[in-house]
C-alpha cells in the first residue's frame, strides 16, 4: 500500500486546499498522514487520513498562528534555524519507520525557508503551493523539483506566469466541508449581504482595527445592506461600540465563509488566495484591502481580471471604500466573474492534480508523463 506524507505549514490556509486531495488519495486505498499542529485533527480525519502532531497536543489551541505554532515547535537563533532542522528530523524519524512513498511538501518549507528538507529523501518527493508565484521572485529559490500550484493559470496576469517545466498549475482545490456554525436568522435576509473577513492571519496585520472601523463606518453610512464581519478574538481587537453604531453590522468571531459567499452580494477580504478562489467559485465580487505577504500581488490579478478592485493602504478611507462597495453592487464585474468561475469549476471538475499524483504513484519517479 501506498503511504503519503503531507507536510504544510501549520495554517488553515495550507491545510485546507490539500484536502481535496488527500480525500482522492484516501478513497483509492492510500494510507495519507499530516505531520501537523495537533488541533487541525479534525479537518484532516474528515478526508480520511490520520494525524501525526507536530508538537503535544496540549501546547497550543485552535486559534495559534503558525508562526506561534513554529515558536513552540522549536527555537530560531541568528545562526541556526532549528526549526527546520527538527522538522527535517521527524521527517526522515517518520520515512525510517513508515517508508512513505510520496512526500507532498509545502513550497515555502523549500524555498523561503531555505530548508534542505529534500537531501537524501527527494526521490519521488513533490511540492504543492497554496500561493502563486509572486513577480518579484527571481525563480532561484523555486526548486527544481515538480511543483502543483493549487490554482488555475488564468488567473495569473500573462506577462508574470511561470514558464518552469516542472511548474504545475492545476484546479483550485476547493475544501468541500464549511463546518463553523451559524444561524442565518441573525441578520436580516432581506438586505444585500456585505461579507467581510480578514483571514485566520489576519492578527499579524499593522492596521487591522482601522479596517475594522472603516468597514463599521461604511455600514453606518449604508443602512439599506446587510454587513456581517469576521474578526477573530473580537474582545482583543474590537472597540464593542462598533456593533451598536452600525445596527446592520454583525461582527462574529468565525463564519461559514463558503455558505456566506453564496449568499453575498459584494466580499470585503484581504488578498488570500484561498478567499480569492471561494469567491470566484461563488461569482462574489471582490474589494481587496491587502497588507501581508503575497496579498498585494493577488490584489492585482483580482483588479487585472475584472473580478472587483483593490483598494491599498495609502487609499483605504471611508469614502473610498464606500464607493468601491456600491460599484461592485451594481454589477460591474458579473460578465469577468462568470467567465473566470466557469473556468475554475471546469478544472475543478478534472481535478488534474488527482491524476498527476496518481501518475506519480503508479509510474514512479522515472515517469516523464505530463512533464513530470
Amino acid at each position: 500500500m501506498h503511504k503519503i506524507l503531507f507536510v504544510p505549514l501549520p495554517e488553515p490556509g495550507h491545510i485546507l486546499p490539500t484536502l481535496p486531495i488527500a480525500r482522492h488519495l484516501a478513497g483509492r486505498g492510500k494510507k495519507v498522514a499530516y505531520l501537523t499542529a495537533p488541533h487541525f485533527r479534525s479537518m484532516v480525519e474528515q478526508v480520511g487520513a490520520h494525524l501525526i502532531p507536530l508538537l503535544p497536543e496540549d501546547v497550543c489551541d485552535r486559534d495559534a498562528s503558525g508562526s506561534h505554532i513554529w515558536a513552540l515547535f522549536a527555537e530560531r537563533n541568528d545562526r541556526n534555524d532549528s526549526r527546520l532542522e527538527q522538522l527535517a528530523s521527524a521527517i526522515s524519524r517518520l520515512q525510517e519507520q513508515d517508508n512513505y512513498s510520496l512526500l507532498l511538501l509545502d513550497r515555502r518549507l523549500a524555498t523561503e525557508h531555505i530548508c534542505s528538507l529534500f537531501d537524501g529523501t527527494a526521490g519521488g518527493n513533490v511540492l504543492f503551493s497554496t500561493s502563486l508565484p509572486n513577480w518579484d521572485d527571481t525563480g532561484r529559490d523555486i526548486p527544481n523539483v515538480p511543483t502543483l500550484v493549487l490554482c488555475p493559470e488564468l488567473f495569473e496576469i500573462p506577462r508574470f506566469r511561470y514558464p518552469y517545466e516542472f511548474l504545475h498549475y492545476v484546479e483550485p482545490s476547493i475544501c468541500s466541508f464549511d463546518d463553523i456554525p451559524f444561524a442565518l436568522d441573525q441578520i436580516n435576509g432581506t438586505k444585500p449581504l456585505i461579507l467581510a473577513a480578514f483571514g485566520t492571519q489576519s492578527v499579524k496585520q499593522r492596521r487591522l482595527e482601522n479596517l475594522y472601523k472603516l468597514v463599521a463606518e461604511v455600514a453606518r453610512r449604508q443602512d439599506q445592506f446587510q454587513f456581517v464581519m469576521a474578526v477573530p478574538n473580537p474582545e482583543h481587537h474590537v472597540d464593542t461600540s462598533l456593533q451598536l453604531r452600525s445596527r446592520n453590522l454583525f461582527i462574529t468571531e468565525r463564519i461559514p465563509q463558503r455558505l456566506l459567499l453564496e449568499k453575498a452580494a459584494v466580499f470585503i477580504n484581504h488578498g488570500g488566495l484561498g478567499s480569492i478562489k471561494e469567491a470566484i467559485i461563488a461569482g462574489t465580487p471582490m474589494i481587496i484591502m491587502p497588507s501581508l505577504h503575497d496579498q498585494p500581488f493577488n490584489a492585482m490579478r483580482v483588479r487585472y481580471h475584472g473580478l472587483g478592485e483593490a483598494l491599498f493602504e495609502e487609499s483605504q478611507t471611508v469614502e473610498a471604500l464606500e464607493k468601491l462597495v456600491l460599484a461592485a453592487i451594481s454589477g460591474k464585474y458579473t460578465t469577468s466573474l462568470l467567465r473566470m468561475r466557469a473556468h475554475f469549476l471546469a478544472l475543478e471538475a478534472s481535478a488534474v492534480s488527482h491524476m498527476l499524483i496518481d501518475n506519480r504513484l503508479d509510474c514512479g519517479e522515472n515517469t516523464s508523463t505530463l512533464g513530470w
